[in-house]
């Protein structure tokens, strides 16, 4: 994603342990022919792993909405396929930041786990 700020131009890229919504089955090429295509768009709620400056790609986790809850998201489990690697050419794919807090497991609510991540609903898209 790239911002100018009074001609100075800034670029922001996914940082470590983030919460991202990434498109999800989305061509470019619409985009550029009708960039309202983007809007038909579906999302995914990732967290970013870890980034590689050398490479420029980023790795990435899944994360999946808790059932009984709006807002609470986990890692999705490590036999379902729920990490990868986005290149720098598919940097693209990143919609948006979504502001999370990581809970620490003494919750009072039950069923809340450690290591699961309550998002803001106001950043998270409606068909989730």
């Amino acid at each position: 994603m790239s911002c100018k700020n009074y001609f100075i131009p800034f670029h922001i890229y996914p940082v470590k342990g983030e919460i991202w919504a990434l498109y999800m089955d989305c061509n470019i090429a619409t985009w550029a022919s009708n960039p309202v295509n983007y809007k038909n768009c579906k999302y995914e709620i990732v967290e970013v792993l870890d980034t590689d400056d050398s490479t420029g790609s980023t790795s990435i986790a899944y994360l999946d909405k808790m059932v009984g809850f709006v807002s609470l998201f986990q890692q999705r489990r490590p036999n379902e396929n729920d990490s990868f690697v986005i290149n720098r050419s598919d940097i693209f794919r990143f919609s948006h930041k979504v502001p999370s807090f990581k809970k620490t497991g003494d919750s009072k609510r039950q069923g809340v786990p450690e290591g699961s991540f309550e998002l803001d609903p106001k950043a998270l898209p409606d068909d989730l």
